[in-house]
């Protein structure tokens, strides 16, 4: 991406000679415009890019006049539900350090008793194996503020949701359905099992120790830093708050921040994150999930850990390659509703790919 610069002087000019032969043009740059100009203006993309655990960043913004690179490598953009793998290194740590059994139930944790007996296994909440729901029967979407739909959703709503009313398929088969509820109920528990609030358990275990300074659930705390967020349309939006649900994509974070996470996905000798990326569930032929990550293979068989996120400003998409120390971030702020959102993901699987 070192030649984004000139390449975006140049297509913003018109002026196509100035590029010399083709390929002074980088990869990287042709594909990151093409999939920027699919949004609306104010849209702009924050990329971390590591390559033998080096990295660099590259920011670009869309316009009225076109396309810009920017320095946005400390602008703060919602992670969605990339958040879902911050809550089971949190899981990952609670089993190291012997608060919970990697076999244990929520069940044992919680002080309200599920509704039939119902058991949910802590890894299997991780692993969305559990056979709860995407979202609570109970939640509805069009709360009293639509832009920013989960803020009443809270303590109360969940547990009586699970206490009266969960009911789930007699199928005991054991299968692979997403669930926000899942993820939000796992950070609800580790909240319980360390007495501690989410934000502070973030804190504590995972930004503290990896020196993410710009991370947070609380917007407000990053205030100063925020990138806005853009409706399906490019008007500015609401940030979301969580509320209880907050395990399941409340975090708020940078590509700087990101890429320190990513970096220590490469220390082999990091216990709490190698157990987050051993495979618990195999989806099918080509994909397969850790605790909270994401397996893909590629088709050169090596393995692809990843995680994408969307809320109602954001998109985001975070992919690497243990074996290689290469890896992708992509936060962008543009709604996760938007009709290209899905070429956010593809993008920074393409710009890992063109690493190569």
């Amino acid at each position: 991406m070192a030649k984004l610069i000139v390449l975006v002087s140049c297509l913003l000019s018109l002026n196509l000679s100035c590029l010399g032969q083709e390929n002074v043009l980088d990869k990287q740059s042709k594909l990151i415009f093409k999939v920027l100009d699919e949004f609306p203006n104010n849209t702009q993309f924050a990329i971390a890019s590591v390559k033998n655990g080096k990295v660099e960043f590259e920011g670009v913004v869309k316009d009225s006049n076109g396309l810009k690179t920017i320095e946005n490598k400390h602008s703060v953009f919602e992670i969605g539900s990339i958040s879902k793998v911050f809550t089971s290194t949190l899981l990952a740590n609670a089993i190291l350090e012997e608060k919970v059994k990697i076999d244990g139930l929520v069940n044992e944790h919680l002080n309200f008793n599920i509704h039939n007996d119902y058991e949910f296994g802590l890894v299997r909440l991780a692993n969305h194996t559990s056979g709860l729901p995407r979202m609570p029967g109970n939640f509805i979407f069009n709360s009293s503020d639509p832009t920013n739909p989960f803020k009443d959703y809270g303590e109360k709503a969940l547990t009586e949701f699970l206490e009266l009313y969960i009911k789930l398929a007699d199928d005991k088969s054991i299968s692979y359905e997403y669930s926000n509820l899942g993820a939000g109920l796992l950070g609800y528990a580790l909240t319980k099992i360390y007495n501690k609030s989410y934000n502070d358990l973030l804190f504590d275990k995972i930004f503290m120790k990896y020196d993410m300074v710009n991370s947070s659930t609380n917007s407000k705390k990053v205030k100063s830093l925020l990138a806005q967020g853009l409706d399906d349309k490019g008007n500015p939006t609401s940030n979301w708050d969580l509320n209880i649900l907050v395990g399941a994509g409340g975090i708020l974070s940078n590509v700087e921040d990101m890429s320190k996470f990513m970096l220590a996905q490469f220390n082999a000798d990091n216990k709490e994150l190698n157990l987050t990326r051993k495979q618990t569930f195999n989806i099918s032929d080509k994909t397969a999930i850790g605790l909270g990550w994401h397996i893909k293979k590629d088709s050169s068989s090596k393995d692809l850990i990843w995680h994408n996120g969307a809320t109602g400003g954001y998109r985001s998409c975070m992919v690497f390659d243990v074996e290689n120390n290469d890896g992708i971030v992509v936060l962008s702020n543009i709604s996760g509703f938007h009709k290209s959102a899905g070429k956010i993901d593809k993008l920074a699987f393409e710009l890992l790919k063109k690493q190569d």
